[in-house]
């Protein structure tokens, strides 16, 4: 993983500045996400083991945080396996504007 130092993912998705780390043990889940550029920090827990927590429930609660429609998050969410190129920013925002 090309983005992962001392524990944390360093990532831009739909370009915000995003920390991040996931964890997990005996039927608990965490994902911690720090966003430095809005000075805010999004914290999910969970007791629900087969949750994933970095999964859809982040992605959610980081759009409506952040401000970011359904429509951006599905867009997002189909291109997310793709590398991070300028086709891929092509793509997004040709998706967008369906």
């Amino acid at each position: 993983m090309k983005d992962y130092s001392y524990g944390l993912v360093i990532d831009s998705p739909g370009g915000n500045k995003r920390i991040s780390h996931t964890g997990a043990i005996n039927g608990f889940k965490a994902n911690f996400m720090r966003f430095p550029e809005h000075e805010m920090v999004i914290t999910i827990l969970s007791n629900y083991e087969s949750q994933q927590v970095n999964g859809p429930i982040s992605k959610d609660v980081q759009a409506i945080v952040l401000g970011k429609s359904l429509k951006y998050q599905l867009c997002e969410l189909m291109l997310h396996n793709l590398p991070d190129t300028l086709e891929s920013t092509r793509l997004l925002q040709k998706c967008l504007s369906l």
